[in-house]
């Protein structure tokens, strides 16, 4: 169990003997003089031309936590603002420095049938590639090192690495990036030739 520590403790006794004495004084003082019974004009609330703004507890200002304005965080996930704490954003976005970006997704497609992985390098020009999903039984990693970028696949069955399998997370169109070189193996490991990537 939590105990307080002396000096903590020491000092809850001593606002807990303030707290009392205030109550048992009720808040007055016997020895000030009683208020003059019609001076409305300072003494009432509703007469402070002041109190109707900054003191009303519902004055839709920036210090309202309800007011919907200028104290509201950016709400995380959406465009421009944080991302969430697992580094996500909302659906079509993407988490680029801690901030979501609006991105597109576009299929990337392995020419020979045989490959069933692959060591693809891209350089970023207008549009940048900010990250990668798998499908199909494929499993990939990406690499930015801005401008450049690698990205490593690998079919996890003997089969073929379906076209659209792996979507790139682009910023901006296909035609801001390019490919500049491709490496792909077969079942056994073996280097392949001739083998192209393209994107739509």
């Amino acid at each position: 169990m939590h105990t307080a520590s002396p000096c903590k403790a020491h000092h809850l006794l001593i606002l807990g003997a303030l707290l009392v004495s205030l109550a048992g004084c009720g808040g007055c003082d016997d020895d000030k003089p009683t208020p003059v019974a019609n001076n409305n004009a300072n003494n009432n609330p509703n007469n402070n031309p002041n109190n109707s703004t900054n003191n009303a507890p519902n004055n839709g200002t920036n210090n309202d936590p309800n007011n919907g304005t200028n104290n509201d965080p950016c709400p995380r996930g959406t465009a421009t603002c944080p991302c969430h704490a697992d580094n996500t954003c909302d659906t079509g976005l993407t988490c680029e420095q801690e901030l979501c970006v609006a991105t597109t997704g576009m299929g990337l497609s392995v020419s020979s049938p045989d490959a069933r992985s692959c060591e693809i390098a891209f350089n970023e020009g207008a549009t940048r590639l900010l990250g990668a999903s798998y499908t199909g039984g494929v499993r990939g990693k990406l690499l930015r090192r801005p401008p450049h970028v690698a990205l490593a696949l690998t079919q996890t069955a003997d089969a073929a690495i379906p076209a659209g399998a792996v979507q790139l997370q682009l910023d901006g169109a296909a035609s801001g990036l390019t490919l500049s070189s491709v490496r792909c193996f077969d079942r056994a490991g073996q280097p392949l030739d001739g083998v192209e990537v393209t994107l739509p």
